[in-house]
């Protein structure tokens, strides 16, 4: 850690306690338009063994423009549609 970062935390320490060290929450907005990822869920949920990667090509070839593959990756994975069904592990 530098000097100044040291500074820093030492000013805001005594400005506000400890409470002003915690940093505050993200606010981002989401980056890829609604429709688009609309798009790419309704692509892979249609076909469910399609990657990341295809329904990019797709969004590509259909629309002109696609999210990277990790985006798309992790819109599957928020919407547990991300890949093969893990079992349970109990033998029937």
């Amino acid at each position: 850690m530098s000097v100044q970062t040291l500074g820093q935390w030492r000013r805001l320490y005594q400005a506000g306690g400890f409470d002003a060290l915690v940093p505050s929450p993200r606010q981002c907005q989401p980056r890829t338009p609604a429709e688009v990822l609309a798009v790419a869920e309704a692509l892979k949920l249609e076909k469910p063994e399609r990657t990341a990667a295809q329904v990019r090509r797709i969004l590509g070839l259909t629309a002109g423009w696609a999210p990277s593959d990790r985006t798309l990756q992790r819109l599957f994975e928020r919407l547990e549609c991300g890949g093969p069904r893990r079992s349970s592990g109990v033998a029937t």
